[in-house]
């Protein structure tokens, strides 16, 4: 399968690295307790990895190839060992699924969207306060990854893609994407003017609290 360019660099320059949002609470003693320890440094070894790697060439294929073979010497093990962990069925806590996600999300294959998307999914059913809102964005990552409009408006277009984003309309509304942690589209324009103007300091993808939402 063809990778697309663009997919490894918003991966290894962080447009979607997760925060983790995990409970301090972690079974240390027992097989859970390790796998959701394994999990969280996976995901903080993620989080350390330097967001604008030196070396860059400005070949388009040469840039192709320099950003997948970062991906697989960095994100790659630590994406594989998460998707055995899936595979072999040992999750079981809301943050294992939420992290689990985390690190599938950062793959380079589009249908790695998807898969996060589930397992942000069952995150949020067990009860994980940040989970809603990474399951929308993994499912527009998908969608604007193949084209099609977005249903919530989580991806914001980089300069370099000329700022160009689809977002669907009734029947999907914003009462919707609030139920899953995301703003208004009215609030989403004012975060793509933030970007556009430079001011970076000021935009954050995820503007709502509905952590106490029932």
């Amino acid at each position: 399968m063809l990778i697309p360019t663009h997919r490894i660099r918003r991966v290894i320059t962080g447009v979607f690295l997760v925060l983790s949002a995990c409970s301090p609470a972690t079974e240390r003693t027992t097989t859970r307790g390790r796998v959701t320890e394994e999990l969280r440094a996976l995901l903080e070894a993620d989080q350390r990895e330097e967001q604008d790697p030196p070396g860059v060439p400005s070949d388009p294929a040469e840039r192709r190839a320099f950003y997948e073979a970062l991906w697989q010497k960095t994100f790659g093990p630590r994406y594989r060992r998460a998707v055995e962990l899936v595979g072999s069925g040992a999750l079981s806590t809301a943050d294992d699924y939420f992290m689990a996600g985390t690190l599938i999300n950062h793959g380079i294959r589009t249908d790695d969207y998807l898969t996060a998307h589930v397992l942000f999914t069952v995150a949020a059913l067990k009860g994980h306060q940040t989970a809603r809102w990474a399951s929308a964005a993994a499912l527009d990552g998908y969608l604007d990854e193949t084209g099609k409009p977005q249903l919530f408006g989580t991806v914001y277009a980089s300069i370099e893609e000329g700022w160009q984003r689809r977002v669907t309309g009734e029947p999907m509304t914003d009462t919707l994407r609030r139920e899953l942690c995301v703003p208004s589209l009215e609030k989403q324009g004012q975060l793509v003017k933030y970007l556009q103007t430079g001011k970076r300091i000021e935009f954050d993808r995820e503007k709502v609290d509905c952590a106490s939402r029932e």
